[in-house]
């Protein structure tokens, strides 16, 4: 008797022990496709604008050039080898001031690009329309499940006309609770601080960062970061901007947080450098 009870007790325990683990592998899996399915909503896009001047308005190079020539008029300045079309960065050495190019986080070395921000990848506090995840709705029928990178590319394309222009609002200067430094051109479009879609806005606000300082030092005196932003305002406020037109449509792109792929213009690239 005594042996049937502990022959009951050790199956018992040893289906306990499979019931356990048949929900730990559940609870494993469903934590694997929510992880999934999470990534799956982390899709960023940018605007890019026409890099040369037309006869109203700014392409990003001017806005580059005026950018740096009123840096260089406020900095003792040591060296300036910022590409013609990208975010500029500062650096500090030795007090004295360099000036080069925010590199492309998927690209080392190469200069990011002036542009706008369409969509980040994950919310950043500053408006309720800066993710996929929040402007779903207002884009698609079903968001039960995240939508495609290729879907998204092909709503916005239809959206997003290459003969949009967008008015700069304002020159700022902001800093980030970390210090960094950024200067920001805020723009408009139809005097709106997002883009729409009827009564929605389908965008992150509206800006384009022109200068990035990494050290506070350099931006952080009021007797230089007033003047310098009061001469960019005069240089560029109520300037345009175009979007870009490329393979015929808005130069639009659009990436999958840490992938090393991107869909720019409809073209997909795979940039086999990134981290």
């Amino acid at each position: 008797m005594k042996k049937s009870i502990l022959i009951l007790t050790l199956g018992l325990l040893m289906s306990i022990s499979s019931v356990v683990i048949a929900m730990d592998s559940l609870k494993n899996e469903t934590s694997q496709v929510k992880n999934m399915d999470d990534s799956a909503w982390k899709i960023g896009g940018k605007i890019h604008f026409e890099e040369e001047s037309g006869f109203d308005y700014l392409g990003i190079k001017e806005v580059n050039t005026l950018t740096r020539n009123i840096l260089k008029n406020t900095f003792e300045v040591k060296r300036d080898d910022c590409f013609s079309n990208a975010k500029i960065l500062l650096k500090n050495e030795n007090n004295r001031v360099l000036i080069t190019h925010y590199e492309e986080k998927s690209r080392p070395g190469i200069g990011e690009e002036l542009h706008a921000t369409l969509l980040y990848t994950q919310p950043r506090g500053f408006c309720s329309s800066e993710t996929l995840k929040q402007v779903c709705r207002d884009l698609f029928d079903q968001c039960d499940a995240p939508p495609t990178i290729e879907n998204v590319v092909n709503r916005y394309s239809a959206i997003i006309k290459p003969e949009w222009k967008f008015k700069i609002s304002q020159v700022v200067l902001t800093t980030s609770p970390t210090g960094t430094s950024f200067i920001i051109a805020e723009l408009l479009f139809d005097d709106r601080k997002n883009i729409y879609e009827g009564d929605n806005p389908i965008s992150a606000g509206l800006h384009m960062a022109l200068v990035i300082s990494v050290d506070d030092s350099i931006l952080s005196k009021e007797e230089f970061s007033g003047p310098l932003i009061l001469k960019l305002n005069n240089a560029l406020k109520d300037k345009m901007l175009k979007v870009a037109t490329k393979n015929h449509v808005a130069d639009l792109e659009f990436g999958m947080s840490g992938s090393s792929w991107r869909i720019r213009a409809g073209e997909r690239s795979v940039y086999l450098d990134s981290k």
